[in-house]
């Protein structure tokens, strides 16, 4: 419970209330538009690269996919998903950029993955194989990203094979190479990123023998910050587009752009040595207290040091002087990660759950 504060039900509910259907006991998640695309443009300055794939996998890291891609796709060039049914939930919501499926796909999903006309990963021969069976049984055609593995060591094929599948891909009629990438293992450690680096240079003039056309891309959050060689045809900004870094650094001067109300459910006041929630606690005064609708279950953490004892699964309790009806629950990811020893990506992608997105102007 970060930077604890407060607002009032009639303006807050003055505010949001265009077109929102509130359910009483939601969190309220408040997205700050114009901090996104302030976040945007940070990005495509630092990384000095204009075409920008937003990874909005994970529920857009808890921001909500279909309304971060609605909001972001004049200003991007793709987006990246980690699955099928997340790059169909784009297309449904009316997603019309290029969305690339950063997982291989397994059988199933292929046929559909093509009729959403989503981009799907190619990480070997297998692949690719499988791809183009189904589309030829069903008179298709699919777009592909080759991955290259230049070090990381989890997908991707090695760059010294990337001629010999390259050759055999060329041949697969039904299978139309549109871009190759790869993934910084730790971008903050520039020796070892400058290996992958030089890795992917050689498996991009292999690959372009084959495929003079596609977009080469490796850099992600880190890799945009390390350094701007990186960049190539297109970059791949995730947690820096919501206003975080992966590791400490003084460039791009991005902002967090989520903040979540917790509703205030139950008003006491409170003795000296009374307790309040589970275990052995006592006040040490007399104090007002708010028993707020957001707990453990919606993604804060257990131990905060602005809450009064501890959280439960689905209420905490704070002072609240100012006799508010929401207050604020979250507001900076770093913050929380750093007393939790943990990091933000998962505090972002535990957070919105139960809660209400809006996306402010």
């Amino acid at each position: 419970m970060t930077g604890l504060f407060s607002v009032s039900a009639g303006a807050f509910l003055a505010y949001y209330i265009r077109g929102v259907v509130f359910i009483s006991l939601y969190n309220i998640a408040v997205v700050n538009s114009r901090k996104l695309l302030n976040n945007i443009e940070i990005i495509k300055n630092v990384a000095r690269c204009d075409k920008i794939c937003a990874v909005v996998k994970a529920d857009a890291y808890g921001h909500g996919a279909v309304g971060i891609a609605s909001i972001a796709e004049p200003y991007v060039d793709y987006f990246a998903v980690a699955l099928v049914e997340e790059g169909v939930e784009l297309r449904l919501s009316g997603i019309e950029k290029p969305i690339l499926v950063l997982i291989p796909v397994d059988y199933e999903s292929i046929e559909r993955a093509v009729l959403y006309d989503l981009t799907l990963t190619v990480d070997c021969i297998t692949d690719a194989i499988k791809i183009n069976d189904v589309c030829k049984k069903n008179s298709l055609s699919a777009k592909v990203h080759l991955k290259v593995d230049t070090g990381m060591h989890r997908l991707g094929f090695r760059v010294e094979d990337a001629e010999k599948i390259c050759g055999i891909i060329s041949r697969l009629k039904n299978v139309c190479v549109t871009g190759c990438y790869s993934h910084f293992a730790d971008p903050e450690c520039i020796s070892r990123t400058e290996k992958q680096f030089a890795e992917f240079m050689i498996a991009r003039e292999r690959v372009k023998k084959f495929f003079p056309s596609c977009i080469f891309h490796i850099a992600a959050s880190g890799g945009i910050l390390n350094s701007s060689r990186y960049s190539l045809d297109m970059v791949r900004p995730g947690l820096l587009m919501y206003g975080y870094k992966p590791f400490k650094s003084d460039v791009a001067p991005v902002q967090p752009i989520l903040k979540i109300y917790g509703k205030v459910i139950k008003e006491r006041s409170l003795d000296k040595g009374e307790g309040i929630l589970y275990g052995n606690y006592k006040l040490a005064g007399e104090c007002k207290i708010a028993i707020v609708r957001a707990g453990y279950a919606d993604g804060l953490r257990r131990r905060e040091i602005d809450t009064i004892n501890n959280k439960c699964m689905d209420m905490c309790a704070v002072k609240n002087d100012k006799n508010a009806d929401y207050i604020c629950v979250f507001e900076n990811a770093d913050i929380v990660s750093d007393k939790e020893r943990t990091i933000s990506y998962e505090v972002l992608c535990s957070l919105t759950k139960r809660s209400r997105i809006i996306y402010e102007d």
